[in-house]
């Protein structure tokens, strides 16, 4: 199943994967690259499941991280505003937050540069995110998590984890397809 377009300058057939007419040399465009893409993932089950799933992923990362920053910012609010008699042990909970929160925002904005990299990268620092205070505060965390609604906040921060290491194996999938074509 060859998935090509005729070239606008010569008419040569340019193959999917291909950066320039082989008969011409002229280069393509990204519409172009765009609609070659389109024709193989109408034809192919197996290259637009895995798709889905790596948009999916990055969807989660990007909500995540839009919450995270939104509660590492009021959280930092809340400690800054707060009696320094009164503030908790450790400051740098909301700061781990916010920097948690922009890694996600980051990678949103760079997966289409290297998109298993940084699935890779989100699912590794959201699992430190997850890990870190259970050994930083293991008894703070097994509070949290039996606090009203601590159960669902957990099982949610395990669903975001499990979509992004779901992604990883989907973006290698795509990465192969795509290089079997060429």
């Amino acid at each position: 199943m060859t998935v090509a377009i005729p070239c606008a300058a010569c008419t040569h057939t340019v193959k999917l994967g291909a950066r320039a007419c082989p008969a011409c040399g002229r280069l393509l465009s990204s519409d172009e690259r765009a609609a070659l893409e389109a024709r193989f993932e109408a034809r192919n089950a197996d290259f637009r499941d895995a798709k889905t799933l790596v948009h999916r992923s990055f969807a989660v990362a990007l909500v995540a991280g839009l919450m995270t920053v939104t509660i590492g910012i009021i959280h930092c609010g809340l400690v800054l505003m707060s009696d320094p008699a009164f503030r908790p042990v450790s400051e740098s909970a909301p700061v781990a937050a916010l920097s948690t929160g922009v890694v996600l925002v980051g990678c949103w904005f760079g997966r289409r540069s290297a998109p298993t990299l940084v699935l890779i990268l989100a699912a590794a620092v959201w699992s430190t995110s997850l890990v870190l205070p259970l050994l930083l505060a293991p008894a703070q965390t097994v509070l949290g998590i039996a606090s009203p609604g601590g159960v669902a906040l957990t099982l949610a921060r395990l669903v975001v984890l499990f979509m992004l290491v779901r992604g990883v194996p989907a973006s290698i999938q795509i990465r192969r397809l795509l290089v079997s074509q060429v």
